[in-house]
């Protein structure tokens, strides 16, 4: 009598677990990456900027349109819907639109410029004036801040402040229109003060 065979455990079952294993383990590792990675909007703002300097603002805004969350970038897509909004007159979704793009990254000068002149327009001097401190910090070599806090420390009575801002505006080399009413402007307040 001859003996059977010993049965020897088949490989397929392993080599499916295995293979199953690894096929899982690399679905993790590529989910976890995923998950790290942190969406942003730069392309957006890329193209929207693109878009602006070529004239067509309507494809800036369409650009940076579907921008809805808090990502790198959101507050920059924010600024230029603003801008676009601005252009056509929407004041109030531009107002709402700079609040939070500043909300989300208060280093923004052109963001807070835009917003003070909505509030300077709309009667909140203080509020502009914030803004307008905020924005020559930011941007220390541009003369517009300066002289628009200026015009609005004359209109609330504070000559000294009024004549200072307009002399910081001249120190920034304005073109020579501007720098002549900023020089009329200081002549103004410090004779006023006096």
């Amino acid at each position: 009598m001859s003996e059977a065979p010993a049965s020897r455990p088949s490989l397929a079952p392993w080599l499916i677990a295995g293979i199953a294993g690894l096929a899982l383990a690399s679905l993790a590792l590529a989910l976890w990456r995923s998950s790290r990675r942190t969406p942003d909007h730069w392309r957006e703002v890329e193209q929207a900027r693109a878009y602006l300097e070529r004239g067509r603002p309507d494809l800036a805004f369409k650009a940076v349109s579907g921008i809805r969350d808090e990502a790198p970038g959101a507050a920059e897509g924010l600024t230029i819907a603003a801008r676009v909004l601005l252009m056509h007159g929407n004041v109030s979704p531009a107002r709402k639109a700079l609040e939070r793009s500043l909300k989300l990254q208060p280093g923004q000068a052109e963001a807070a410029k835009m917003l003070a002149a909505i509030y300077l327009a709309s009667g909140e001097g203080r509020r502009g004036l914030a803004l307008l401190n905020q924005a020559a910090e930011l941007d220390p070599g541009d003369f517009r801040p300066w002289y628009a806090m200026g015009k609005v420390y004359h209109d609330l009575g504070d000559l000294p402040r009024a004549a200072d801002a307009y002399g910081k505006a001249l120190e920034r080399s304005p073109p020579p229109t501007e720098a002549k009413e900023a020089r009329i402007g200081r002549i103004r307040a410090l004779l006023d003060a006096r």
